[in-house]
């Protein structure tokens, strides 16, 4: 997947919590289902003009300040846990299908992960990320998730067959 240049980002659910509204309610208020609602605001679905004017008309706001051109070539949109503090601003990254997610590498965490360095900073917006690696090492890293201990065994003796192959 390459850079998301040029890639529409939605500012929906920001807009759309500060009038207090869930997904259900504005889904009504504009006519769609609250499926496109929930696309809309994890980046899955860019709504068409009419939509887009409605959804914009409802929340008392500019089209421009619910949908936005990411423009920039080393930053990438991504998945966070709702409970994922912006302060926290390093973070690990992996791609999960055409998704970005990010772990934290926060003072909670690291003392059990061990020292690991960063693969991006998040942004203030809590949304956006900047690269410190490139696209390419976000193809080859894994993920794995879990409280089994083993897993930081796992997790070294993949480290080590993949530096012996390359």
């Amino acid at each position: 997947m390459g850079s998301n240049k040029d890639q529409a980002l939605c500012n929906l659910k920001p807009a759309r919590k500060a009038k207090g509204l869930s997904q259900v309610e504005l889904a009504a208020r504009v006519g769609v289902k609250r499926q496109a609602i929930y696309d809309m605001e994890s980046q899955r679905y860019v709504p068409n003009t009419a939509l887009a004017l409605r959804l914009a008309k409802e929340l008392d706001c500019r089209v421009e300040d619910l949908f936005t051109l990411d423009e920039s070539e080393n930053e990438l949109t991504l998945t966070l846990d709702e409970a994922a503090n912006p302060a926290d601003s390093r973070v690990s990254l992996f791609r999960v299908r055409q998704r970005l997610i990010s772990y934290p590498l926060d003072n909670k965490w690291l003392l059990s992960d061990g020292f690991r360095s960063a693969d991006g900073l998040l942004k203030p917006d809590g949304r956006t990320v900047t690269l410190l690696q490139t696209e390419d090492y976000l193809e080859k890293s894994a993920l794995l998730l879990g409280c089994d201990p083993a897993f930081a065994l796992l997790s070294a003796h993949v480290a080590r067959k993949t530096k012996e192959a390359g």
